[in-house]
């Protein structure tokens, strides 16, 4: 029997996990890649790319508000440490910005309103720093629903 990804992510954070996936060319590893990020901390999602590992964690205000930054900035230290080829890419939904500075680290903060398509544009625009010849596609609307679907079938097996 195959290993399942942890259960301990959110909803929201499966499917913000499954548009970044599609927009890499990786939703076939989507499972392989959940799998990745329990090995690394826990993140939510953590994708090979080359030689290089880019992690994202989705902070949304509800799980990630001003009582867990301790938490969250010890987590992001930890996977900085953890190899010079782990860039880390937070997603600060709501939230506040982590009071940590490094250049593997990327963060960017949205409305606690932002749409997944709105994340995915961050993401893309965070990634292209760190990795600029990395393509990244942007879904349309019946994509986006499609990827919506698909992420509560896997939220609902893991």
């Amino acid at each position: 029997m195959r290993r399942l990804p942890s259960s301990q992510r959110s909803l929201d954070e499966v499917i913000q996990c499954a548009f970044i996936s599609w927009s890499l060319g990786r939703l076939d590893t989507f499972f392989d890649d959940l799998i990745l990020g329990d090995t690394l901390q826990k993140s939510d999602v953590a994708y090979p790319l080359g030689d290089n590992t880019l992690i994202y964690e989705h902070d949304p205000v509800f799980w990630h508000g001003e009582e867990r930054q301790n938490d969250d900035i010890t987590k992001t230290r930890k996977l900085l440490n953890h190899a010079s080829n782990v860039f880390v890419v937070r997603g600060r939904i709501g939230s506040s910005q982590l009071e940590l500075d490094h250049s593997r680290l990327e963060q960017f903060l949205l409305s606690k309103k932002s749409k997944y398509i709105d994340t995915l544009k961050a993401v893309t625009d965070t990634v292209h720093k760190f990795f600029p010849n990395v393509v990244m596609h942007l879904p349309d609307k019946a994509t986006q629903k499609y990827l919506i679907s698909f992420a509560k079938d896997k939220y609902k097996i893991i």
